[in-house]
C-alpha cells in the first residue's frame, strides 16, 4: 500500500536529536495479530508487534535483521491488526465456551480449533507481550489510537499485559493501566546511564529524564 509521512515529531517526545521525520507506511497483516513469540523464554504467551521497523532505531537490535524490517527511519504500520484481533478474541471465547460432543456426534479435532488452548483460559489469552520486534508505542496518533483499542479490548477480558517499551508511555495509556490493578507490567530497557552515549546507540529512544516512573495505581514498572 501507499506510504504517508509522518508530521515530524519534536525531539524532546522523541528523545533525539534526529531531524528527519518519522515516515509510516500501511500495511496489511496476513498471518493472525495474536502470535507465538519465537523467543524460548515468551513461548508459551501470545504477543502483538503493531508495526514492523521501530523508530527507536537501537543500533544492537536483533529485529533489524528481520527479512521485513522497514529499514531506518520507517515503520510499517499493520492497518488492519485492530480489527483481526478483535475477530481473533471473539473466536477465542467461541472456543472456550464450546463443549465437547457426546454421544454419536465425533468431537472436532483439537487442531482444527482457532485457539485450542483457550478452553481453559478467560475470554482471551493469559498474558500478551508487547512487542517483541517493535516499540509499541510509536509517536504516530493512528498507530497509538490502535494500540490504545488493542490493550483496552485485552484488558477487559482479562488478559494481563507485559510492555516493553524505550519510549514515552502517553497519559491516556496510564490511566487505562491504573483501571485494572495487576493486570500490567510495564519494563523500561535503559542500556546506559550516560544520555550523550544513548543518543549514539539509540538515536530515537526516549532521554531518560522522560523515561516512565514506578506509579502507585497498580500498574508496575520495571527497568532492564
Amino acid at each position: 500500500m501507499g506510504g504517508m509521512n509522518h508530521e515530524k515529531v519534536p525531539s524532546k517526545n522523541r528523545g533525539a536529536e534526529c531531524r528527519d521525520p518519522l515516515k509510516v507506511v500501511a500495511w496489511q497483516r496476513r498471518a493472525e495479530a495474536l502470535t507465538r513469540p519465537k523467543l524460548p523464554c515468551l513461548a508459551e504467551f501470545r504477543t502483538v508487534n503493531l508495526t514492523a521497523g521501530c523508530p527507536n532505531e537501537c543500533r544492537y537490535c536483533y529485529a533489524q535483521s528481520y527479512a521485513h524490517h522497514p529499514g531506518w527511519g520507517k515503520v510499517a504500520f499493520y492497518a488492519n491488526a485492530k480489527d483481526k484481533l478483535k475477530d481473533e478474541l471473539a473466536r477465542w471465547n467461541t472456543n472456550r465456551q464450546r463443549r465437547p460432543q457426546t454421544g454419536g456426534d465425533r468431537a472436532a479435532s483439537p487442531s482444527a480449533e482457532p485457539f485450542p488452548e483457550s478452553a481453559g483460559e478467560p475470554g482471551g489469552p493469559r498474558l500478551v507481550y508487547f512487542s517483541t520486534a517493535s516499540e509499541p508505542f510509536v509517536p504516530a496518533p493512528g498507530i497509538l489510537d490502535d494500540l490504545y483499542e488493542i490493550m483496552a479490548a485485552l484488558l477487559e477480558v482479562g488478559t494481563a499485559l507485559v510492555v516493553s517499551t524505550k519510549g514515552v508511555v502517553p497519559e491516556r495509556f496510564v490511566a487505562l493501566f491504573a483501571r485494572y490493578p495487576g493486570k500490567v507490567c510495564v519494563q523500561v530497557g535503559i542500556t546506559t546511564l550516560d544520555d550523550e552515549a544513548r543518543r549514539l546507540i539509540e538515536p530515537r529512544a526516549a532521554s531518560l529524564n522522560r523515561a516512565p516512573r514506578p506509579s502507585p495505581n497498580g500498574s508496575t514498572t520495571s527497568r532492564a
